[in-house]
């Protein structure tokens, strides 16, 4: 889960998880992710290739993310705080 921060420009992660472990949260800027998009239109997915699909998004391609779905979190009056979203990691062989 990732919550907007400094108006708006950069999200923040407060609860990330990978394979059962808890991982460090981090800031990013929100240009050029996928996060934006989901900010845009209230939900995002892209079943495959994401990384091709976003490659300034250096935390897509560094965790090897394969597809993402995200939705949009917002308040009673429909401003948008956040973003929930799940990744996928292809694993071959």
């Amino acid at each position: 889960m990732m919550e907007l921060c400094d108006g708006g420009r950069r999200i923040r992660t407060v609860a990330v998880s990978a394979g059962g472990t808890n991982l460090e949260n981090l800031e990013y800027d929100l240009d050029n992710t996928p996060c934006q998009q989901v900010l845009e239109h209230g939900r995002f997915f892209d079943h495959c290739d994401v990384q091709s699909h976003f490659p300034l998004d250096e935390f897509l391609v560094q965790m090897g993310f394969h597809s993402y779905l995200g939705v949009a979190l917002t308040d009673s009056t429909g401003l948008r705080l956040g973003v929930m979203s799940v990744v996928k990691i292809l694993i071959v062989g």
